[in-house]
């Protein structure tokens, strides 16, 4: 069995599914849109055949891969460097209360990323001690670009 997802610009990707020794094996491979690659030619001739032809093959949408998620960075440095004298004591005092483990993470980190597990933390603490408008302005001078 085939079945081919189409796209005229990029080409076609190609999934088979077939039995061998008793068992289901899958693979995908894909045929960039080149008129005179031979596979993408034959398979353009095969999608052009009637439906209800048993040699058409099934078509599936095409599916765009999937976009990796944003990840952002930001500078701690920024971070205080943005900050007032007085902010920074509060940051300081904050920081102090935390776990242990937390505490030399955070002392330590040039930057943190939208991705580690301490983010939603770093921000919280953030916008907790310096509400929602000068909190978002302090991560936005930190954010690197």
């Amino acid at each position: 069995m085939k079945t081919y997802a189409y796209t005229e610009n990029q080409g076609v990707r190609v999934e088979h599914e077939y039995e061998l020794d008793g068992k289901t094996v899958r693979s995908v491979s894909f045929v960039p849109a080149d008129p005179t690659n031979a596979d993408y030619a034959e398979i353009l001739d095969l999608l052009k055949l009637p439906e209800g032809d048993p040699k058409k093959p099934k078509i599936a949408p095409y599916v765009a891969p999937a976009k990796p998620p944003v990840v952002n960075h930001y500078s701690k440095s920024r971070l205080f460097s943005a900050m007032t004298d007085a902010e920074y004591d509060q940051y300081e005092v904050v920081e102090a209360k935390q776990p242990k483990r937390e505490r030399g993470i955070f002392r330590h980190a040039t930057e943190v990323s939208s991705d580690d597990p301490l983010y939603p933390k770093f921000v919280s603490l953030v916008m907790g001690l310096y509400g929602e408008t000068r909190g978002k302005e302090l991560l936005a001078l930190a954010l690197m670009v």
